[in-house]
């Protein structure tokens, strides 16, 4: 048997020497080619992670018998859609979504009350909500459109799912939107929290505006509307004072006409923006006193609840905390006298008695 020396390691050794030497111009046109390929994965992720974060677009058009025609465009496709049929006392209301459909006119099946289900999965959906004829127990909680003008709840006129859209309005001949949320040039709106969007509708409405906060009214007052801003806004500085808590948001006044049977008014704070409904036939004796008395209650639900991180239902707290607080608002703004301080903390205690205390504080916090 010949016994192989291992010279040739020396010429492995050569090879590997020479193997790893490489040209100037060989070099750059490996560098050119690694460029390339890193290029092209760049921006393909980049394509990927614009297109994951693209977030649905919907357009709501209103005609003037009160429908929304909601047409919406989702961010990623589904077989299922759900929508809220329950708010502060008001129940049922999910019922007024109509001819509910998928793309191309997919067959979808309604499984119960503002549950909608399909076979496949669709990117593209469109339904109609009927908004003419709220009930006394739903107004100001819900979604609504009476004479020419109206209140939008992204809550209740959306799918749950829905988390942050692009929203564009298609409104009848002279009709306005007014919102918290600022618009692009081309009148589109981006929504990031839409349980806590709303959004006014009408053909008479006027805003006014100082640097802490924004007024609408809707149709004609017996009040200036300069002298109702500032007397939210003296309201506002109260509370910032009191609080120590400067609101993240300039906040918005919506202040609507609307017949309510057996109240002077109602209101519901929502995010940064308070919708006081107005019953347009009572008369108070000074609107801005009434006004200012109604804006010492809504005006701190934008700190309470709305600025408190809570979870469950706690409007057994936060409405008679409110109430109290406002009542001591009032007093120290010289807006009502001592006597009428008590006579008001009388009239609620009142009304406690008259209840049945037969339910338990769980079950009556579901309630306001």
């Amino acid at each position: 048997m010949k016994t192989f020396h291992a010279k040739a390691q020396s010429r492995k050794d050569n090879r590997q020497e020479t193997s790893t030497y490489i040209s100037p111009l060989r070099f750059s046109l490996r560098l050119c080619v690694f460029a390339r390929n890193f290029f092209f994965v760049l921006l393909f992720i980049r394509v990927v992670a614009v297109h994951a974060s693209t977030p649905a677009r919907v357009v709501i058009s209103i005609d003037a018998a009160g429908q929304a025609k909601v047409e919406a465009e989702l961010a990623s496709p589904s077989r299922s859609w759900s929508f809220l049929n329950a708010y502060a006392g008001a129940l049922g209301f999910a019922e007024r979504v109509k001819d509910f459909r998928a793309m191309n006119g997919a067959d979808v099946k309604k499984i119960a009350s503002g549950e909608y289900r399909s076979e496949g999965d669709f990117t593209r959906i469109s339904y109609t909500v009927v908004l003419s004829q709220p009930t006394p127990a739903e107004v100001p909680h819900v979604s609504w459109i009476v004479a020419g003008r109206g209140v939008l709840m992204f809550a209740d006129l959306l799918p749950r799912d829905f988390k942050t859209f692009s929203v564009e309005f298609k409104l009848p001949p002279g009709w306005t939107v007014e919102s918290s949320l600022p618009s692009d040039k081309i009148g589109h709106y981006e929504v990031l929290d839409p349980e806590k969007t709303v959004v006014v509708v009408g053909n008479t409405l006027h805003r006014e505006t100082n640097t802490k906060l924004d007024l609408v009214v809707s149709g004609a007052w017996p009040f200036k509307d300069d002298k109702a801003l500032d007397a939210a806004t003296q309201v506002l500085k109260h509370y910032a004072a009191l609080t120590a808590f400067t609101l993240p948001y300039k906040p918005l006044i919506a202040i609507v006409p609307f017949a309510l049977a057996g109240s002077k008014w109602k209101a519901e704070t929502r995010g940064a923006t308070i919708v006081l409904l107005i019953d347009p036939t009572v008369h108070f004796d000074t609107w801005i006193g009434q006004l200012k008395v109604i804006f010492t209650h809504e005006v701190l639900h934008l700190w309470v609840p709305n600025s408190l991180h809570l979870e469950g239902d706690y409007d057994w707290f936060f409405e008679g905390f409110t109430l109290y607080v406002a009542l001591r608002t009032a007093l120290e703004l010289k807006v009502i006298n001592f006597r009428g301080f008590l006579e008001t903390l009388a009239g609620a205690y009142d009304a406690y008695l008259s209840h049945p205390d037969d339910v338990s504080l769980i079950d009556a916090s579901e309630a306001r």
